[in-house]
């Protein structure tokens, strides 16, 4: 067999994916890290690979050995483990995440000579043999709750001669018999940082942690530990990781079908989504994106109108017209920071149903501007006037011009 040149080999070819990823090329203490352990050592023969329909397909080296090669030293996260239930849903419980976005979060730690490191979430001991070749085994500890994936993540690394401390627990409560750490790298992502992962690293400590939110796991917290015990830092725009066991919701959000044990529930509420009643008590939520000056047409992709669902703007402002839009408008227009409800809270109903003083009739309206911080026409003394019908297509009309508040 024809040895391959390090020109062509897998590895180079791999690291040039993540130079082109990251934008500019790999810093040479992790090339030569990345060089050193052969990611193909550290993945299972059976492994899980995107079909393109949302879904995984199966991929076996002992049947497809080229596919399996090739998926090893490509810049994509691996699925190890996988369950499906009865229904065809599959479920990734264990992968092996994209080179690209292992090497973002090492050179994020900012790592140095001496420094001990904590690694929440061994997985396959890939990730915990890159920081044991930068600063020697001696120097890691990783702990995986999975006592499987632990147990293989020990073999791995054994075998290509690495021996960091691995430890099987929940990685929430981090290692304290090895602290303090001068730098925490989680591989799962969490909705707050666990406190015992502070008080285990020196004051200067830099902790790299994805995040995730009941909407979104996307983003990676890059912090910096301070004296007073709390941590401080930014948002990195990269990491999308399976979520600590520990915090992991209840439901999922991404199907209709409970889990094993749980119980459906039914809630109901009088409050019309389409129309607000004028006796309603609170206003639970608004519709639509509110315009916060309007003074000027909007873009073509904007229409202004009077809300479809039936909710009063408020007269206590002077941009009381709303947004429906193809797209969502750019930043610029119309002073929009391009996110809906922007600007505007929850709040008590504006005297049962009240309108703007623009659109009240003669008997009720006020010439003069309202005042402070009140909230509707009950607050300042004034008798509400009735909520004019609505319709979605009746056309907008922009108010006139009022003198400014003294």
């Amino acid at each position: 067999m024809t040895p391959t040149s390090p020109a062509s080999s897998p590895t180079t070819t791999l690291l040039t994916q993540v130079a082109a990823s990251l934008g500019r090329p790999v810093p040479a203490v992790w090339a030569d890290a990345v060089r050193a352990e052969p990611r193909d050592r550290f993945l299972p023969g059976l492994i899980w690979l995107r079909d393109g329909a949302g879904g995984y397909v199966s991929c076996d080296r002992a049947t497809d050995p080229v596919r399996w090669a090739e998926a090893a030293y490509r810049d994509v996260p691996i699925v190890t483990r996988i369950t499906e239930d009865a229904d065809g849903f599959q479920e990734p419980t264990s992968s092996a995440s994209a080179p690209g976005t292992v090497l973002r979060m090492l050179a994020d730690a900012a790592l140095g000579d001496g420094q001990r490191v904590l690694e929440i979430g061994t997985g396959t001991g890939f990730h915990a043999a890159l920081l044991a070749h930068r600063l020697g085994a001696d120097r890691v500890v990783s702990v995986e709750i999975d006592p499987l994936l632990a147990e293989t993540a020990r073999a791995n690394l054994k075998a290509v001669g690495h021996a960091p401390t691995v430890i099987t627990g929940d990685g929430a409560h981090g290692h304290a018999p090895a602290a303090p750490y001068d730098r925490i790298i989680c591989t799962c992502s969490v909705r707050s940082v666990p406190a015992a992962w502070l008080a285990q690293t020196l004051p200067g400590a830099r902790l790299v942690v994805p995040w995730s939110t009941s909407w979104i796991t996307y983003g990676t917290l890059v912090l910096t530990r301070r004296p007073d015990g709390t941590a401080a830092g930014q948002f990195a725009g990269y990491g999308s990781y399976m979520v600590m066991r520990g915090q992991r919701a209840s439901a999922d959000l991404d199907r209709d079908l409970l889990r094993a044990g749980q119980r459906p529930s039914l809630s109901s509420t009088a409050l019309s989504p389409g129309r607000w009643p004028a006796t309603a008590s609170t206003r639970s939520s608004r519709s639509g994106c509110v315009c916060p000056t309007c003074g000027t047409p909007g873009p073509p992709t904007a229409v202004r109108r009077t809300p479809a669902s039936g909710w009063p703007t408020t007269p206590l402002r002077p941009w009381p017209r709303w947004i429906t839009t193809a797209g969502r408008p750019p930043p610029t227009a119309c002073g929009s920071t391009g996110r809906a409800g922007s600007g505007t809270r929850s709040r008590r109903p504006t005297g049962g149903g009240s309108v703007p003083a623009h659109r009240r009739s003669p008997a009720t309206a006020s010439s003069s501007p309202p005042k402070g911080n009140a909230s509707g026409s009950a607050r300042n003394g004034r008798a509400p006037g009735p909520a004019p019908p609505v319709t979605a297509e009746q056309p907008a009309r922009l108010p006139p011009k009022r003198p400014s508040a003294p």
